[in-house]
């Protein structure tokens, strides 16, 4: 991230939250809000010190998300360092999207992978079917004329439609 200089963390925050559309908020060393685009609605908990010292100990590797309720609402929020140029801890910053939203987007997108799948099915199936029709349409017209050569009827023509095992066997039978 970029700290700019001279920037209020209001301002900050207001500005990072159109650009990334979701709410922002900004903790000091303690883990208490300092501000926050939820703040309109109510401000977050503050952090607590054990999830606080795992923040900064795991950063690198994970984040932390917690929920938080603000208003009539409930906010996953992944937390991160908010650090120097020179690695000194200023506080933490945390993002938060609306749990609903979450929940919605992933159903969204579970309707999405079912209709594709779904999609796929039929493809193979159909597809399937069409190699099944061409490969049986020729042995099926064979059988018919071996039956009618059975029957008695020795002037009997089955059409030779391809060059491959099953047109060879056609113009054996001829």
């Amino acid at each position: 991230g970029l700290l700019l200089v001279g920037k209020d963390v209001s301002y900050l925050s207001t500005e990072i939250k159109q650009g990334v559309l979701a709410n922002i908020s900004f903790y000091d060393q303690q883990g208490n809000a300092i501000n926050s685009t939820l703040g309109a609605v109510a401000m977050p908990p503050a952090i607590a010190a054990e999830q606080l010292a795992l923040i900064v100990e795991n950063q690198e590797r994970s984040s932390l998300v917690r929920k938080v309720s603000a208003g009539s609402s409930d906010y996953h929020e992944i937390l991160g360092v908010w650090r120097t140029s020179r690695g000194d801890v200023l506080g933490l910053y945390g993002t938060a999207l609306p749990r609903t939203l979450l929940i919605r987007i992933a159903n969204d997108y579970r309707f999405q992978l079912a209709l594709w799948v779904i999609l796929a099915i039929l493809v193979v199936i159909i597809l399937g079917l069409y190699l099944a029709n061409r490969i049986t349409a020729p042995l099926v017209r064979l059988i018919r004329a071996a039956s009618a050569v059975a029957g008695g009827n020795l002037n009997v023509q089955v059409d030779t439609s391809g060059a491959d095992e099953i047109g060879l066997l056609v113009a054996s039978f001829n």
